[in-house]
């Protein structure tokens, strides 16, 4: 069962009827029936062009409610791989197995279950597999990893953000399974 949300709560924007319809026509094309599309408070989802919570919710950055109609479909696609791959609900269950190991041990356990969650799950959800296959998504969406490479430079672009090591690793490997595809 699919949700469709105009209002984020606590706001008075809406997100425009456009991305709620390429939501419903990829999501329908990706095969994912549960999910919600809604516009975050940028307090929240700070420099992220979107996000997926764990009860399958897409976050939409405020930032980027004007993209072109290319970068819109890129980010919806990307987000519904995550919850193709529940990547949302991996974290969630990582985070909360951590959290029941504490008391194992409070000295050491308790030091490296906070480093990786602050160094790891918490900027970047479950590493960078996870990003490329959410990334793969999109490609299958799109058709193209052009149109992704582009789409993640404007909202990279959008956010203020820079194109990190792993982002270019990424590109390059989805640029190769292109090129595979092509044979």
């Amino acid at each position: 069962m699919k949700i469709r949300c105009h209002w984020m709560q606590g706001t008075k924007r809406s997100l425009p009827d456009v991305w709620l319809n390429d939501a419903d026509i990829i999501a329908k094309k990706l095969g994912v029936q549960h999910y919600k599309v809604k516009l975050a408070p940028q307090i929240f989802i700070g420099a992220n062009p979107a996000m997926v919570l764990p009860d399958d919710t897409i976050l939409i950055n405020p930032k980027i409610v004007s993209v072109t109609d290319t970068a819109r479909q890129y980010v919806l696609a990307h987000e519904f791989g995550h919850v193709r791959h529940r990547h949302g609900k991996k974290a969630l269950l990582i985070f909360l197995l951590l959290c029941a190991l504490i008391p194992l041990s409070l000295v050491a356990y308790d030091f490296l279950a906070g480093l990786y969650i602050a160094l790891r799950i918490m900027p970047h959800g479950l590493g960078e597999h996870a990003e490329y296959q959410a990334d793969a998504v999109a490609f299958e969406a799109l058709g193209s990893p052009l149109a992704v490479i582009q789409a993640q430079q404007e909202l990279l672009h959008a956010v203020n953000g820079r194109a990190d090591g792993p982002r270019v690793r990424r590109w390059i490997r989805l640029t190769t399974l292109s090129e595979k595809a092509q044979e």
